[in-house]
């Protein structure tokens, strides 16, 4: 799994969109919808934390990321909080390798929502103030060496997650075993509620810890893998759309092609005539 992190963040075009400095006073509240992926870093203070339905606690120094959409609010304490945020796009390279876009389905690191107290925070925190500083000089020399040193901030903290992971190891094998089930079982009448049941998770919490894992819902992710699964089948065979319907869950065509309608934009006819590039997930 953290390979696979590892090799998206290798391959990514990463840009750097701003990065700030706040001051919060005591029991000041901030409300904030993350326009791009976002990294948060306390580093005086005190505060309660939501990021989307998870809370957090938190003390001096705390590092948070949100994926794009996720909403953050926190209500200092009475020794206010002192941050920086950055924000950041990250996407990968157009008509690339067709594996990349299948490891995003996988784990979308630019969408994944999570909190921890980092190791070493001074060395983080001064990592910080050095590209707030470049940041605000407003110059391409200075923005330049800011995104170098994104990298090896980036570096430090992913060196962290699986640690900090495994201790919640439950949220990881249930997010894995549904992402089997779906991949194995995609043919089936899948609801929530199934998805839910099959792991021993109510359907709330099972949504939740897959949203922040991979920036999906449970039926998103099923239905991307069942259309990724009918695009192959447009381009690498004569079936029917009544055929390919049966082959990946849907009751019939006329569903099926509402839903490829929906989701791509195209009907499956135009997407099988506009496509001769190798096929992609995304």
């Amino acid at each position: 799994m953290w390979n696979d992190y590892y090799i998206l963040w290798n391959y990514a075009a990463v840009s750097i969109t701003d990065i700030r400095y706040i001051e919060l006073e005591a029991y000041e509240e901030m409300k904030y919808k993350f326009p791009t992926s976002t990294f948060v870093l306390t580093i005086q203070g005190d505060a309660g934390v939501t990021i989307d339905n998870q809370t957090y606690e938190v003390s001096r120094f705390y590092i948070f990321h949100g994926g794009k959409g996720s909403k953050l609010m926190i209500r200092a304490g009475e020794s206010g909080l002192r941050l920086y945020y950055l924000m950041y796009k990250a996407n990968l390279p157009s008509g690339g390798r067709n594996d990349l876009g299948r490891l995003m389905e996988r784990i979308n690191p630019f969408q994944m929502n999570y909190g921890f107290t980092p190791d070493m925070p001074t060395i983080l925190y001064e990592q910080w103030k050095k590209m707030h500083f470049l940041w605000d000089q407003k110059n391409p020399i200075q923005h330049f060496q800011a995104k170098s040193l994104f990298y090896a901030f980036v570096e430090q903290i992913s060196s962290q997650i699986p640690r900090i992971s495994n201790r919640y190891p439950s949220m990881l094998d249930q997010v894995s075993k549904v992402i089997e089930i779906v991949e194995s079982s995609y043919t089936q009448p899948l609801t929530l509620h199934v998805l839910a049941e099959m792991i021993g998770s109510s359907p709330r919490s099972l949504s939740r810890k897959f949203k922040q894992s991979t920036g999906y819902s449970p039926i998103d992710y099923l239905i991307q893998f069942r259309l990724f699964k009918a695009k192959e089948m447009l381009l690498q065979t004569d079936a029917t759309l009544d055929e390919i319907a049966v082959g990946i869950g849907y009751p019939d065509g006329y569903y099926l092609g509402r839903m490829f309608k929906k989701h791509t934009g195209l009907s499956p006819l135009q997407f099988k005539e506009k496509t001769s590039a190798p096929l992609c997930l995304y």
